[in-house]
């Protein structure tokens, strides 16, 4: 994934106390991937803003397990389970 380029961008976003998201951008900047780890051992239920994302967000597609999420009234809503890590890439 372009995303991972050790000279890529990323950037650190603020969506839950909870959740770290870390945003990584390809040279290019064409290519987005939001990384979401639970720290917790506890489910939860987050909603990440799509303006806080430097392009627009139609849906998100989980790298690791194929599933898909969509930009739902302006937001990207989604559970994480105790401990879990997401790998969104963001078209």
């Amino acid at each position: 994934n372009p995303a991972f380029h050790p000279w890529g961008g990323q950037k650190i976003l603020d969506v839950d106390p909870s959740v770290f998201a870390l945003l990584r951008t390809s040279l290019n900047g064409e290519m987005l991937t939001l990384c979401l780890t639970n720290v917790t051992n506890c489910t939860k239920e987050i909603s990440i803003n799509a303006n806080k994302l430097p392009q627009p967000l139609s849906s998100a597609n989980e790298m690791l397990t194929g599933a898909q999420y969509a930009n739902i009234d302006g937001a990207l809503k989604l559970n994480i389970e105790p401990y879990q890590v997401l790998w969104l890439q963001i078209t």
